[in-house]
């Protein structure tokens, strides 16, 4: 199952998942490489003065939040079951956001 997804997903997918992750950075926020990333992209934006990073950062997240997220959050209800409800239940999908 997880080539199908490797070809689906923008993060490079080299062996089975074997363990969910529910601490650090996880502990906070679900998915905070994507946060990270578009926090990235706003902070070049407001150093750099300009407008465009902020509306191209809007359909990169529409299909990181759209697709690739739902996608990814499916996988690991189905790997781990028991763990992914509780640790969908008590940690918001994007931390504060």
């Amino acid at each position: 199952m997880y080539h199908v997804l490797a070809q689906h997903s923008p993060v490079a997918h080299g062996h089975q998942v074997q363990t969910l992750v529910v601490d650090g950075p996880y502990g906070q926020c679900r998915h905070p490489m994507y946060v990270g990333m578009l926090g990235t992209m706003m902070g070049l934006g407001i150093m750099q003065n300009t407008w465009w990073v902020g509306i191209m950062s809007v359909p990169f997240m529409a299909y990181v939040g759209g697709y690739i997220v739902p996608f990814e959050e499916k996988y690991l209800a189905k790997e781990f079951p028991e763990e992914w409800q509780d640790y969908a239940a008590n940690v918001k999908r994007y931390g504060i956001l």
